[in-house]
């Protein structure tokens, strides 16, 4: 489960998979993760590939690989491959955070980041930019 909070609002919602730790990396349903940055997404199920949009900038996770293609031609080596758990893919936050020039932390840095790991609650805040 998890909160989605709006002009100081918070409504809580369920994920329809569940997020796991992978190499100290927390892994987000791919759908997920996208939206709750900002982004639309679409499956090409045919390539196996996630498309996302944010702000003009396209990327795409093909899941099979290792790379995020964006659209102005840079290529993002990501720090762990999509799993695929259930029929459902899973990605890195930080890798998303990468694509879309979020910064990442953990909250006992002292440091404001867009996306906040609190590891005494095992909890993520994401913040939109």
């Amino acid at each position: 489960k998890y909160v989605k909070e709006k002009d100081f609002v918070q409504t809580p919602l369920m994920m329809d998979a569940v997020p796991y730790i992978k190499n100290n990396k927390v892994m987000l349903p791919l759908r997920f993760a996208a939206e709750a940055v900002g982004a639309i997404v679409n499956w090409n199920g045919a390539t196996r590939t996630a498309t996302f949009i944010k702000n003009g900038l396209k990327a795409n996770v093909q899941i099979d690989s290792n790379k995020i293609k964006l659209s102005t031609g840079e290529i993002i080596t990501m720090d762990s491959k999509p799993d695929l758990v259930k029929g459902r893919t899973f990605i890195s936050l930080s890798n998303i955070a990468k694509v879309f020039g979020m910064s990442c932390g953990d909250v006992s840095d002292g440091v404001e980041h867009d996306i906040e790991w609190n590891g005494v609650a095992r909890t993520v805040a994401i913040k939109r930019n």
